[in-house]
């Protein structure tokens, strides 16, 4: 049985650099894990309308939200509101909601419909979100897609002076700027569910809020989209190739008691369970399903069994260029036929002027175009690997060439 433990090692890296990416600047940090609103790091306690109701979430806890429950998040003492509309923050929130819903108020921080501040109004069945600000000279409604393909939404709201960004799922959504910086500082608490125009022009939430953070310094780009990212209703590889005979484990990452359907079942281990192994004799792919609180996540695999004996050790495929411009195509180069190693394997990438570039031991080892951390220069580059095959031992070499 193979184990995928490249991929898990960098989950338990990736884990740790968003752990790391949490304490700094944050000012409020709502985790509802010991079914409280309580602030996790300071003195800005939020004030649930009605008794919390907490089940699993994001991570952990999670209040659920069933119309009537507004959470406000503190007082005058905790300057959270002050904080909230100044002219730097970030405002991390994570959601869930059926996609049978309309639209929502999530959060806000606003007195009534005709004063200061802003609204975030999430719309499932439109798969779309709204962000309404009011400011003492103009209102601006600025729509952004929510992520159609995911039950928990993680969005982040950037404000720094008069730019505002919108990240959703590590994804930015919307860049608004204006010409001057807007003022929409409010007299009304920060609140979760309702407030403001919710039952007037909105509806209060229904669903599931978690993880609310609060920065009192604007988070990069980069890292929002590493806060609202967290790894979740998702398979942990999404294509394997295995001999004739072998199985590969396989896991759908979740935090709550799964759910799930696997189709097909044939060579599936458990087709109700989210860790199996799978064992087809011919190429097949795999869907998983997962419902949790009224919304249904899929995600797909595809197993590609080969014949070992068809395998031609001396033919080790690799590409002959690539293009590491960070538009998620083709941004790193390594071995395609990876399937072909099962022995040592010394893969190494070199310049023109033969120096040493890269190197891995592993055959799933890939370079990203990078050299010491820096963008490498446009051009060819040479390549050796060393590797074992059936039992024996082969080397191949060439070039690639990187273009930008």
């Amino acid at each position: 049985m193979i184990r995928n433990l490249l991929i898990f090692s960098f989950l338990c890296l990736f884990s740790f650099a968003l752990q790391a990416q949490i304490s700094e600047n944050l000012y409020a940090y709502y985790t509802f894990d010991d079914c409280t609103a309580n602030d996790n790091i300071g003195l800005a306690n939020g004030v649930p309308l009605n008794p919390i109701n907490c089940v699993c979430g994001l991570k952990g806890q999670a209040v659920k939200f069933d119309g009537t429950q507004v959470i406000q998040l503190g007082d005058d003492n905790s300057g959270l509101n002050n904080t909230i509309a100044s002219d730097e923050f970030t405002l991390v929130i994570s959601l869930l909601s059926s996609k049978s819903n309309s639209a929502m108020t999530v959060f806000s921080i606003v007195e009534d419909c005709d004063s200061y501040g802003f609204e975030l109004v999430y719309n499932p069945a439109a798969s779309r979100f709204t962000l309404n600000i009011r400011s003492q000279t103009e209102q601006r409604i600025i729509n952004f897609d929510s992520d159609p393909n995911a039950c928990w939404q993680q969005i982040a709201i950037n404000r720094l002076f008069n730019r505002v960004e919108c990240v959703v799922n590590g994804v930015l959504k919307h860049t608004e700027k204006w010409t001057l910086n807007p003022n929409f500082k409010s007299l009304g608490f920060p609140k979760l569910g309702g407030g403001g125009c919710a039952g007037i022009t909105t509806a209060r939430f229904k669903g599931l809020i978690d993880e609310v953070k609060v920065y009192n310094r604007i988070l990069s780009v980069p890292n929002s989209q590493l806060v609202t990212t967290n790894v979740v209703n998702e398979l942990d590889d999404h294509f394997q190739v295995i001999f004739t005979g072998q199985s590969y484990g396989v896991e759908f990452i979740t935090n709550c008691t799964p759910n799930v359907n696997w189709t097909p079942t044939n060579g599936v281990s458990d087709p109700k369970a989210n860790v199996v192994d799978l064992s087809p004799t011919t190429t097949t792919k795999y869907s998983v399903s997962n419902s949790y609180e009224g919304c249904t996540q899929v995600d797909t695999i595809l197993i590609k069994v080969l014949d070992e004996s068809s395998i031609n050790c001396e033919k080790l495929l690799l590409p002959n260029s690539f293009t590491p411009n960070g538009d998620g195509l083709n941004d790193d180069y390594g071995i395609s036929t990876t399937y072909a190693i099962d022995g040592e394997c010394r893969f190494e990438i070199f310049n023109k002027y033969g120096g040493l570039i890269f190197a891995t031991s592993e055959p799933t080892g890939r370079w990203d175009g990078k050299i010491g951390g820096e963008f490498a220069p446009p051009g060819v580059y040479l390549y050796k690997v060393r590797y074992g095959c059936s039992g024996s031992k082969y080397s191949t070499a060439g070039s690639v060439n990187l273009i930008r």
